[in-house]
């Protein structure tokens, strides 16, 4: 799916299928921050898995495109090629009450790793690495480059179309704000952004395999 496809939708829900009023690169606009919105209120929308390289201590960052972590995954070496040691999450106030000292602790083997929702982007592992770390594979959610052309590929997948859709159009009846039945309008899309990834994230957690698992052995 092309950024154009999107747009085409979007101009025609308009009424402005020869872009006069809402302009190509002005809907383009609308789409990176549709995208950026709904990685932010569904996080797992854009994710990645890959080999990341920690640094000196147990305090931990995602990589700069890095938005929550989702999960540290097990340890892949000096190298980054070579799995190892699956690495499990506990709750800091165990570690805390475990071992009052444990930032001190040093090896390249990650045991452990504990994480705080208020900082979404970081992480500390058990024990801290070296000098020169080691590698961890990462799950995590990320902001994909912006479109820059209308025949750049939209990062999302085709289930996020209708909620990039809604965003858009409530991008673009906020233009005329002043006007109270445009305003009306932008409100009801923005509603509708919101709600179908709400239901969206439900019908996931309804569907997902670890639910079923579950059940199954209920």
């Amino acid at each position: 799916m092309q950024a154009q496809d999107i747009i085409t939708k979007v101009q025609g829900i308009l009424l402005d299928s020869s872009g006069d009023r809402w302009l190509d690169t002005e809907l383009l606009g609308y789409l990176n921050m549709a995208i950026k919105q709904t990685i932010i209120l569904k996080p797992d929308a854009s994710t990645k898995t890959e080999a990341v390289q920690l640094v000196s201590g147990t305090r931990q960052s995602l990589p700069a495109t890095g938005y929550q972590l989702i999960d540290v995954i097990r340890n892949m070496g000096a190298d980054g090629n070579t799995p190892g040691r699956i690495v499990r999450l506990l709750r800091r106030q165990t570690l805390d009450n475990s071992d009052p000292d444990w930032h001190t602790t040093e090896n390249a083997v990650v045991q452990h790793y504990t994480y705080d929702e208020r900082e979404p982007r970081n992480f500390y592992v058990y024990p801290g690495q070296p000098a020169t770390p080691s590698y961890v594979e990462l799950g995590y959610s990320y902001f994909p480059a912006e479109l820059t052309a209308t025949t750049d590929s939209v990062p999302l997948g085709a289930e996020y179309e209708g909620c990039l859709l809604d965003y858009m159009l409530a991008r673009a009846f906020m233009k005329d704000a002043d006007n109270p039945s445009y305003q009306q309008r932008a409100i009801t899309h923005i509603n509708s952004f919101t709600q179908a990834l709400g239901a969206q994230d439900k019908v996931e957690q309804i569907n997902s395999p670890n639910i079923i698992e579950r059940t199954i052995g209920a």
